[in-house]
């Protein structure tokens, strides 16, 4: 008799522990059930609550895993995002194959500037679920950032293949084959993305210096002339169109254009950049030396040491020129252009004094090799230092390589082969005013 009460008391007491586990259980699936209704309304507060009641009951392994993954989302968006990294790893944790937490919390990594953790993060995302168009996009971004073009390349063709419609993605793609120097392709994404999204003012202006590169300069100014038209308060159009009206050497209307920007920006050391260019070709040294001089105080670059010995070389003060372009060398000693610009004054200084053709000679070829012999004005410096040096047979041969290349433009490519008469009657060429554009 005992023994048989023994057995009743401890079935009842299991029933009962069973009955309290599964009322617990239905408790904590609708709790959870709560919460995701409340994200659906974008209501996160009561989505956190919900789910901090929701995990005080007993949960599956997969549910509370979920319950994790949806709290941070919701804290996320509430702000609260080093709340959220801690519950997607708790996430990850219980369930290794939710993607959407790693690439949510590569998303988070990545707003906090931990790139190497947020690729990590991504690539786990697009290991699990090859679709994520997201982590495909974003890790774009990073190769971006780190100049990785090729990958970049790869993981935007992988994002446009997963959504077509991303305006996004065809323009970053199209970034990267522009800094690759594949302007078709590049032009037929920017195409495409403004097809997707015509007001698409950032992809107007890059197609714009694409067409720019490719010395198609009435559609480069149609597209920044647009850009201005959607945004006419943006910087970016009309600092485009002012490098552009640079190189179509109308210096006043580059000059109003950068005042555009600078009138918004004062500090904008592009602008001032490009509007001392612009003054030095005019001859008003004296405000082309206030702007260059203020770049270089806002930041200390080589392009700025090198326009303002350009400016220099213009006004005929060769001292302090040489003095400019040898400090850009200095502190950027493997710079191609600091190299082509000092090599290109040792060269064609018209004052016999600052000439010296075998130090040239050794800044030119380091140039050229840096940049693997695909630059014209590198390869056009190469060959003004070999004429320099007395090898004349040698500077014609390396001036009619660098008339193969296919983005000359008109001027330049008349200027080089002016240059190319001269080393073929054995002659050496000078400087008499000002280097040509694109030399500063």
């Amino acid at each position: 008799m005992g023994s048989t009460l023994a057995v009743f008391l401890l079935t009842c007491a299991a029933a009962a522990v069973g009955i309290y586990f599964m009322i617990d259980l239905y408790q904590g699936s609708a709790l959870l059930r709560d919460g995701y209704a409340a994200v659906g309304r974008r209501d996160y507060e009561t989505a956190i609550a919900q789910f901090n009641a929701a995990m005080r009951k007993h949960l599956t392994t997969i549910d509370r895993a979920y319950a994790f993954q949806n709290r941070a989302y919701s804290e996320n968006e509430k702000g609260k995002h080093d709340d959220a990294v801690r519950d997607y790893t708790e996430a990850i944790k219980l369930n290794p194959s939710l993607s959407f937490s790693y690439d949510a919390r590569g998303a988070l990594y990545q707003d906090k500037g931990e790139t190497a953790k947020a690729f990590d993060d991504y690539s786990k995302a697009i290991g699990l679920d090859p679709n994520l168009y997201h982590a495909f996009h974003a890790r774009g971004l990073i190769d971006i950032t780190h100049k990785n073009w090729d990958k970049a390349v790869a993981d935007f063709s992988e994002a446009v293949r997963t959504w077509p419609e991303s305006a996004s993605g065809y323009f970053n793609r199209g970034l990267a084959y522009t800094n690759k120097s594949d302007f078709d392709h590049a032009l037929a994404d920017f195409d495409a993305a403004i097809a997707i999204w015509p007001r698409y003012y950032r992809a107007l202006v890059e197609r714009g210096y694409v067409h720019q590169r490719r010395h198609e300069l009435d559609r480069a100014a149609a597209d920044f002339n647009e850009a201005m038209r959607i945004d006419s308060k943006d910087t970016a159009a009309f600092r485009a169109r002012g490098y552009l009206f640079n190189e179509m050497k109308h210096w006043n209307d580059a000059v109003a254009d950068f005042n555009k920007v600078l009138a918004i920006n004062s500090k904008d050391v592009f602008a001032l950049d490009g509007r001392g260019f612009a003054y030095s070709e005019l001859g008003d040294y004296e405000r082309a030396f206030a702007d260059l001089n203020d770049v270089i105080q806002i930041r200390k670059t080589a392009n700025a040491y090198r326009r303002r010995g350009a400016a220099y070389f213009r006004k005929g003060d060769h001292r302090l020129a040489l003095a400019d372009f040898r400090e850009a060398l200095k502190q950027w000693p493997n710079d191609p252009w600091a190299l082509n610009s000092l090599a290109w004054f040792l060269v064609t200084c018209p004052d016999q004094s600052f000439r010296n053709g075998k130090e040239a000679l050794i800044d030119a070829t380091q140039a050229c090799q840096i940049l693997n012999w695909e630059n014209a004005y590198m390869v056009d410096t190469l060959a003004a230092a070999c004429a320099e040096a007395g090898d004349f047979n040698h500077a014609a041969a390396i001036q009619q390589f660098a008339l193969t290349f296919k983005d000359l433009g008109q001027d330049r490519a008349t200027a080089m082969k002016k240059r190319l008469d001269l080393y073929l009657k054995h002659q050496p060429y000078r400087e008499k005013n000002a280097p040509p554009r694109g030399r500063q």
